[in-house]
């Protein structure tokens, strides 16, 4: 009976915890399911869990209030060891995202997203996971997703000073001018008001000679983007925040970043006067060089033209003398043509003459007529035999005279070439010294244009002495290591 009158007040218990939990009393355990605490504890908290126990106290029997009173204690002590579990849990995942997106690199980047992604239940809600993914995107250089993350910190702890020197540096880096003098007049604030007991002096300093030296830049490397009616009126603002105290200091700070500004501005202008310099050297080289190599060309182009009128001349020379020696030749060899012709055409004829003669011997009946036929053909070939002698004489006598005019003509083709190759040598040569005078001429326009002091030493120092980087930096390595000690 006395285990029933447990039961029937637990069930009365249970239901006025309604859906957000479920006991199940008996006489012997008090089984409590994990899981639905644990998620009870995430929906409204351990303090909303406390209020709810109590609230469901009013109205049990005495039984029931006893057994009630135990599971309230119960519960609270699995809920405070659920919340340290779960804190655990946090700290293991933002130690994780710290040691694996503590980087620049590409893969680093990659790996810090997906331990984001994969932490993002572990991590939900808490304030130290949104600083340390904050300074993760500081660190990776990635500003305008930094820059939102800044705005949701702000936004759960406004008064946190590292959190409100974030914004003001990425506001100056992003160049969002009047937004960073917003801010920075709130730091200020923050700075004036802050307890001797809660911020030390060394951070004061910090924070103020932080302050200085975002104005120093405003004023100094960031001046022409920056309305400076608007920079001195906030800087005066800041100055009336911090009072006396630290007006000294952020003014020092202020100056110093002016100075080293001006250090850099003297030494890009000493460095573009001594690039000019040399610009100016390097061009009176170029013209002296590109003056000395067209005399050069000149002279040689003079050397060319008289080397190749005397190859000329020689030229001309011996094909005038193997031509003078080909002529007598060439009259002999036509002599000896035109007795040829003469010859085989007596012979043509005296053919012709002795076929009629023996064809007439062969139809005369006459014997004393066709013996008188056949006497005058043998006369004939007797004749021609002569004349076919002198044909032959003649042939060798124009043979040799043809080797003598071919021996003259490959001497003639051999003069030719030779000579007719170093002249066309030459005149490569000089087509050369017109494609190189263009060319020259292309350096000598080059040269001649004005010196602009433009080096590589210049641009570097040009990029650092606008570079905010260079005035200033976030202490993340500081704040990741104050926040691994926090963990």
């Amino acid at each position: 009976m006395r285990g029933q009158r447990w039961a029937e007040a637990g069930d009365r218990s249970s239901r006025r915890f309604g859906a957000a939990m479920h006991f199940s009393f008996g006489p012997s355990r008090l089984p409590i399911t994990n899981a639905r605490v644990r998620s009870f504890l995430r929906l409204g908290g351990l303090f909303r869990a406390r209020l709810t126990l109590t609230s469901c106290l009013k109205g049990h029997t005495m039984g029931g209030i006893r057994w009630s009173i135990f599971g309230a204690a119960a519960l609270v002590l699995m809920a405070g060891q659920i919340a340290i579990a779960d804190d655990a849990d946090t700290r293991r995942a933002i130690r994780r995202l710290l040691d694996v997106g503590w980087s620049t690199s590409p893969s680093a980047r990659s790996a810090a997203d997906v331990a984001f992604a994969e932490e993002s239940v572990a991590i939900a809600g808490d304030l130290r996971a949104l600083e340390a993914w904050t300074l993760i995107l500081l660190q990776q250089r990635r500003y305008e997703e930094a820059s939102k993350r800044v705005d949701q910190w702000l936004a759960k702890d406004p008064d946190n000073w590292f959190a409100l020197r974030a914004r003001v540096w990425l506001w100056t880096l992003l160049k969002n001018y009047p937004a960073a003098m917003v801010s920075a007049e709130k730091l200020a604030d923050q700075i004036s008001a802050a307890d001797p007991s809660t911020a030390t002096e060394e951070e004061r300093q910090e924070y103020v000679d932080f302050l200085g030296r975002i104005y120093g830049y405003l004023g100094g490397p960031a001046t022409a983007n920056v309305g400076q009616e608007d920079r001195r009126s906030s800087e005066k603002r800041v100055l009336a925040k911090l009072g006396e105290q630290w007006g000294e200091a952020f003014t020092e700070s202020r100056d110093g970043v002016l100075q080293r500004h001006l250090e850099f501005t003297d030494s890009r202008s000493d460095e573009r006067e001594k690039a000019r310099d040399a610009e100016a050297a390097e061009r009176e080289k170029t013209l002296s060089e590109i003056e000395g190599e067209r005399e050069k060309m000149k002279s040689r182009a003079g050397e060319i033209q008289e080397e190749r009128n005397r190859l000329r001349d020689e030229l001309t020379s011996e094909v005038n003398e193997l031509q003078k020696q080909e002529r007598p030749l060439a009259q002999q060899f036509a002599q000896l043509d035109a007795q040829a012709a003469g010859a085989n055409r007596e012979l043509s004829n005296l053919s012709v003459q002795i076929q009629r003669l023996e064809f007439d011997a062969e139809r005369e009946k006459d014997p004393v007529i066709r013996n008188r036929l056949l006497r005058e053909a043998d006369r004939l070939q007797v004749l021609a035999a002569r004349i076919d002698r002198d044909l032959r004489v003649i042939e060798r006598q124009a043979a040799a005279i043809q080797q003598e005019r071919n021996v003259l003509a490959s001497k003639l083709r051999e003069v030719q070439n030779n000579y007719g190759g170093q002249i066309a040598g030459l005149d490569r040569e000089l087509q050369g010294f017109s494609k190189r005078e263009k060319r020259l001429a292309g350096e000598e326009a080059r040269a001649k244009k004005p010196t602009s002091g433009t080096t590589g030493q210049v641009l570097s120092l040009g990029a650092q002495a606008a570079a905010l980087s260079t005035y200033d930096t976030l202490p993340l390595e500081a704040r990741k290591e104050l926040l691994f000690k926090e963990l």
